[in-house]
């Protein structure tokens, strides 16, 4: 990788004219294949039901498939907040949905408005993760539960063809790390299984399910983890997963 190159175009990406001509190439939201969209959806409502629920969906890109579904089976209302306008007021307001862009910090919903907030593979690009699960606290209602499927391989060299997708972006210091990546969409925050349990329990969320993958690649390279600095001050289980399906409750205040 030619990191001069890269921090470079990190750079240029702020330029008005560069950051609308990426943004037309650029893809995100989950696939609208029909296997893919029951596999991610399965996995947000394994612990929580939908019905008679208000939901957030942070970070739905440009599908509202999930949200679509969630409505379909008895949400009371969706909204969702993007960082981005992937969507058209037709697709949402014309399906009920009520689509807010954000700052990538605050999130513009007056507090207690939700029993449900789920996303699917973006807490992996949010660039400040203590404010957001702190917002996610604050726009909860008491029982509410928060449902998060986290990529943890990297996004940088995201491809099946690289067998290195999930060490790749751990090689660097986080200062160059930032300089490459930081103004990019393939900017991943790097934080690992026991980052997230800590900084939702932090906030007062209690942990109900922290469920963990790995791949083939992690069991037939696990010696790798000691190459590289940044994982020495993991454990196994985090040095090892390469997605979390993590489930959170935020619990009536005595």
């Amino acid at each position: 990788m030619n990191i001069i190159r890269e921090i470079v175009l990190n750079q240029l990406i702020k330029v008005p004219a560069v950051k609308a001509r990426a943004k037309k190439s650029h893809k995100t939201g989950i696939s609208h294949l029909p296997e893919n969209l029951d596999k991610k959806y399965s996995k947000l409502t394994r612990h929580v039901s939908v019905d008679r629920k208000d939901i957030l969906e942070l970070g739905p890109g440009m599908t509202i498939d999930i949200a679509l579904r969630a409505k379909s089976e008895g949400a009371i209302s969706i909204a969702i907040a993007d960082i981005e306008r992937y969507l058209s007021d037709k697709q949402t307001a014309d399906n009920g949905i009520n689509y807010k862009v954000y700052d990538g910090q605050e999130i513009p919903f007056t507090d207690g408005s939700f029993d449900l907030i789920w996303s699917s593979d973006v807490f992996e690009h949010i660039r400040y993760p203590k404010i957001i699960v702190e917002e996610t606290y604050r726009l909860l209602r008491p029982g509410g539960l928060v449902v998060h499927i986290i990529d943890l391989k990297d996004h940088f060299s995201y491809s099946d063809s690289d067998p290195d997708i999930t060490f790749n972006c751990l090689k660097y210091s986080e200062r160059l790390w930032n300089l490459m990546t930081w103004n990019r969409s393939n900017y991943v925050n790097r934080l690992r299984v026991s980052d997230w349990i800590a900084l939702h329990e932090e906030v007062g969320f209690k942990i109900i399910e922290a469920e963990t993958e790995t791949n083939d690649y992690i069991r037939d390279n696990y010696g790798i983890r000691n190459e590289l600095k940044y994982l020495l001050r993991y454990s196994n289980r985090d040095a090892v997963s390469s997605e979390l399906c993590l489930v959170a409750r935020r619990f009536a205040e005595t």
